[in-house]
């Protein structure tokens, strides 16, 4: 019996690591970085589920809800983090965002180059039954996001 136990769980592992995650778990939420000439980052959070969601924004950096950080490099080419609201008006500090809703922010920066990295947590509730929520997190090279935005579409074509 112990020999046949052992090979069901075998078995079981070896389906469980062949197929791939993303029949398991679903993201709900989808946030991207976007720049336009000449120094503006957009950031653009999505809605992914078929319900409506629910997102707490601070007002201060030491809340524990969504953050945004731009990592810059300071005059010894160190990095340092700096924090930035998701905010667009502080007195709307809960956003409701509909199935499929995007909720776009953007950030003008003098030097936007000595911006290297930015970093994303978005603290949620979606509104279904059963209710879920869940926390994000993505980080983004602001420079590949530059890059994209100077670098002609027929040039990108060719590189694929």
């Amino acid at each position: 019996m112990k020999i046949f136990r052992i090979f069901r769980v075998a078995i079981l592992f070896i389906v469980l690591f062949n197929f791939p995650s993303s029949l398991f778990a679903q993201e709900d939420v989808s946030v991207e970085f976007s720049f336009n000439k000449p120094g503006e980052y957009v950031c653009e959070i999505r809605n992914m589920t078929d319900s409506w969601m629910t997102i707490w924004l601070n007002k201060e950096e030491a809340d524990i809800r969504s953050n945004l950080y731009f990592y810059a490099l300071n005059s010894i080419n160190d990095t340092v983090p700096i924090y930035y609201e998701l905010w667009k008006d502080p007195k709307k500090l809960i956003l409701h965002l509909d199935a499929g809703e995007t909720y776009t922010n953007s950030y003008k920066f003098i030097h936007p180059e000595r911006y290297v990295k930015a970093r994303v947590v978005i603290k949620y509730v979606v509104k279904s039954l059963p209710r879920k929520g869940g926390s994000y997190e993505r980080i983004f090279n602001l420079r590949e996001v530059r890059n994209k935005a100077y670098i002609p579409q027929v040039l990108r074509e060719d590189e694929e």
